[in-house]
């Protein structure tokens, strides 16, 4: 998202939770000699330069620089919508079992 210039706020912090892995099927007759090539490509640093060679570039620090904002952290203003929602509905459950109790008692 940062090669489009968009959540310029956000980074990641730590190590990704999961990876997903795709491949292609491979025949076994040459499984062995293509993971050996494979492997002797990765050793040469192909691979790596590859990966460098089309990493899209980053747009965050462009757009920033230009447009004379700085990217700023998250702030109270920007995370209280979530905790009001939590509590909000942590309020709704405790009222909810209040009212079911004290209906329940009544018919007892």
């Amino acid at each position: 998202l940062h090669s489009r210039g968009e959540h310029c706020n956000k980074s990641a912090v730590g190590l990704p939770l999961a990876n997903a892995q795709t491949g292609i099927p491979i025949f076994p007759g040459i499984s062995r000699q293509l993971t050996t090539f494979l492997l002797h490509q990765i050793q040469k640093g192909v691979y790596h330069r590859a990966l460098e060679e089309f990493k899209p570039k980053d747009q965050c620090f462009v757009s920033t620089a230009s447009s004379g904002n700085s990217v700023t952290a998250f702030d109270i203003s920007k995370l209280g919508g979530i905790w009001v929602f939590s509590f909000g509905f942590a309020l709704l459950g405790i009222i909810a079992t209040l009212v079911s109790k004290c209906s329940w008692s009544r018919k007892l």
